[in-house]
């Protein structure tokens, strides 16, 4: 009984050893793997993304080329005028009454600027939407790179003359994109109307006077939040435009989730939906502040779900309601 003892031991401890080699095998593996994908990611990166080197020595293959955030304004300009204008000819020619004016917030941070920048090109190009908005304000959120400050700078004095509607503002303190964008809708919007858009979001032509007036309606229009269709833009520099379904709209998982699902078609020009998805979103202020706010201040690091589902529930459960401009009155996102 003693030899069976010792051997039940050994063979414990041999197992034991077994497993310990089998987990440093796969931790081996693990490893490598995962250089080998970081690897190839990298690689992929500089060249989808070249980026200009900062050594002396150059590979003879590889030319150097203009960083993303070094593009021109003119050829901005060029990738912005490709993106066709995909609206039904109905919605071309629409023709809308009295809409308010609105204040649009785009809130940035360090290498964000360069994606916001983009954003703004593509809301001053078109005159007719244009007319509808009293400022845009960009929001630094405590940007730390010397160079994005720099550049963030230079931009503001070269547009400042032409388009004195864009105007800056710094926040001393990192705050995130949640309460950045509340602390600005509270303390330096002058609209009553509030249009918070995502930087990196591309506004087309027509995007903006639709989603107006779905909050001017006499009937529910001060107690709506108003939020346009999306198409894609697959790429952050060539800005490959890409169609999604009409249809295709926002809503809740029974994890309280935000995902798109497709939907039944529905006449009308807008369509009630259950959630915001917050690339851009129109709403009153007045209504914001009936509903406690823009977003709940402990959600203090937005994932673009938590703190629209709050916003949606809130909304829903005060009496107001979430529209959707389904055709195409467009703001598209990479």
């Amino acid at each position: 009984m003693r030899r069976l003892n010792v051997i039940g031991r050994g063979s414990a401890a041999l197992c034991d050893v077994i497993l310990l080699a089998s987990l440093l095998s796969l931790g081996a593996v693990f490893v490598t793997r995962y250089a080998d994908m970081t690897h190839h990611r990298r690689r992929n990166s500089r060249r989808d993304f070249p980026m200009t080197s900062s050594s002396d020595e150059e590979s003879p293959d590889e030319s150097p080329t203009p960083t993303d955030s070094a593009l021109s304004h003119q050829t901005v300009e060029e990738l912005l005028g490709r993106i066709p204008d995909v609206r039904p000819a109905v919605c071309r020619r629409r023709q809308y009454g009295q809409l308010p004016v609105a204040s649009v917030v785009i809130v940035f941070s360090d290498y964000e600027f360069y994606d916001a920048r983009t954003t703004v090109a593509s809301i001053l190009r078109h005159a007719d939407d244009l007319i509808h908005v009293s400022e845009i304000i960009l929001v630094d959120d405590a940007s730390t790179r010397e160079h994005v400050l720099q550049d963030t700078q230079n931009y503001f004095r070269s547009i400042s003359r032409s388009f004195p509607v864009v105007r800056l503002v710094r926040l001393g303190v990192r705050l995130g994109r949640v309460r950045a964008r509340s602390l600005v809708v509270d303390e330096h919007v002058t609209s009553d109307v509030a249009v918070l858009v995502n930087a990196g979001v591309i506004c087309v032509a027509g995007w903006l006077a639709p989603l107006l007036e779905l909050i001017s309606s006499a009937s529910d229009g001060q107690t709506t939040i108003a939020v346009p269709h999306y198409d894609h833009v697959t790429h952050p520099v060539r800005l490959d435009y890409v169609l999604t379904h009409s249809d295709l709209v926002a809503t809740l998982s029974w994890s309280l989730t935000v995902r798109m699902q497709r939907v039944s078609r529905q006449d009308g020009l807008w369509w009630p939906v259950p959630v915001v998805r917050g690339d851009v979103l129109v709403v009153r202020r007045s209504f914001l502040s009936s509903l406690g706010g823009l977003y709940d201040a402990r959600l203090e690091q937005g994932t673009g779900a938590g703190e629209h589902v709050d916003l949606s529930l809130r909304t829903w459960l005060c009496g107001g309601n979430i529209k959707v401009q389904p055709h195409r009155a467009i703001a598209t996102s990479f």
